[in-house]
């Protein structure tokens, strides 16, 4: 069987399965190292309005071990030099971007960021292939990957030392393992985009209220996305119309004092839960990013964890191979280290407010 997979199918050092950041800089990883990489594509899909991300400038470090940051200058993305909050008061507080010894972070639209990096990838020697996995099947230290060309629609056998999950909060190849997946809450987003009433050009706003919290920031195009955070079970039926929405908008008097119009048929739910994989690596197989471990995107923390994660199966994979025992336990134990660092964290930013000490979204975040 191995023969002829050889002889008909594509043998490689390194699998990864996706196209987000985490994926990318993955493959971008692993042809540092040399190794043989393929970044599995999913087929495309109606891309929906992103919402604009804050994307830290600790980052700075990770994008020049990538060799992207003189690619990510270029993009022209805008700085964040301030950010204002009414978070445990009603008062309006501003953090300035001179207090942190990075300097300011920048304004993101993700659609932009996820293609240059993917490309960037491809540039190192990357190979996309437009493969679903049906299943897979670990022999002689190797994985068999039978997958179907998307787009030939014919059939696929690769075989590979190593596979990435970096499919996101899907983790596709982890739960095709049996690995499970668990939730410490179920915080949806309720986003929409609006035209401003005079709000200051290239602020951000968090405000939070009794059963959640809201974010403002600007677009590309001098709108703003506005989106309001709260538990799914908080959710009535009409909770996700444009009708609901402005009600409940009328309810935070500085986000709704920045918003002149909420632009009609731009209402989207997406999730925006904590969660993870009960394991996040195991014979010849890591996830990263959002596969292994998704955040609360209060911290706007999510691009820095997948290139952290990836960093650091890079790593490993550097230090002990794509087989050693060393590597899953050193893997998972880091996992574990990130959850519980940031599991405190949360507890500590969600316990500032306390306004509401016996509504459900926050009893539930600060205890």
């Amino acid at each position: 069987m191995v023969e002829k997979l050889r002889s008909i199918g594509m043998n490689i050092d390194v699998a990864v399965m996706g196209s987000g950041p985490a994926a990318s800089a993955m493959a971008i990883r692993c042809r540092q190292l040399g190794l043989r990489t393929a970044l599995f594509i999913e087929p495309a899909r109606r891309k929906r309005f992103a919402m604009p991300q804050t994307l830290s400038a600790v980052l700075r470090p990770q994008l020049e071990a990538l060799g992207f940051w003189e690619q990510f200058q270029q993009i022209g993305f805008r700085c964040q030099y301030h950010m204002s909050s009414a978070w445990g008061s009603n008062v309006i507080t501003m953090r300035h971007s001179i207090c942190s010894p990075w300097g300011p972070d920048w304004f993101v639209n993700r659609h932009v960021f996820d293609e240059k990096l993917f490309h960037y990838a491809l540039s190192r020697g990357a190979m996309p292939l437009g493969v679903r996995i049906l299943s897979a099947s670990w022999l002689n230290d190797r994985w068999i990957l039978d997958g179907e060309d998307t787009q030939k629609s014919t059939s696929a056998l690769i075989t590979t030392k190593l596979v990435v999950d970096a499919t996101g909060r899907s983790s596709v190849f982890a739960r095709h393992l049996g690995v499970r997946r668990f939730s410490f809450d179920r915080q949806v987003c309720i986003s929409a985009r609006a035209i401003p009433r005079d709000a200051p050009t290239g602020e951000v706003l968090v405000e939070s209220e009794p059963e959640g919290w809201w974010f403002t920031v600007p677009t590309d195009s001098g709108d703003l996305s506005i989106a309001r955070f709260t538990e799914a079970n908080l959710l009535g039926p009409a909770d996700r119309s444009i009708t609901e929405f402005e009600q409940r908008l009328r309810t935070v008097p500085h986000t709704s004092a920045r918003i002149a119009t909420i632009l009609p048929g731009t209402i989207q739910t997406t999730m925006a839960s904590t969660d993870r994989l009960e394991v996040c690596a195991g014979n010849g197989w890591f996830a990263v990013g959002d596969a292994a471990f998704a955040c609360d995107p209060l911290g706007s923390q999510g691009v820095v964890r997948a290139l952290e994660s990836a960093e650091r199966v890079g790593d490993l994979i550097g230090s002990y191979g794509t087989h050693s025992q060393d590597s899953i336990v050193a893997y998972n134990e880091f996992q574990q280290k990130t959850l519980e660092r940031f599991l405190r964290d949360r507890q500590y930013f969600y316990s500032l407010e306390q306004r509401w000490p016996k509504a459900a979204f926050w009893r539930q975040r600060s205890s």
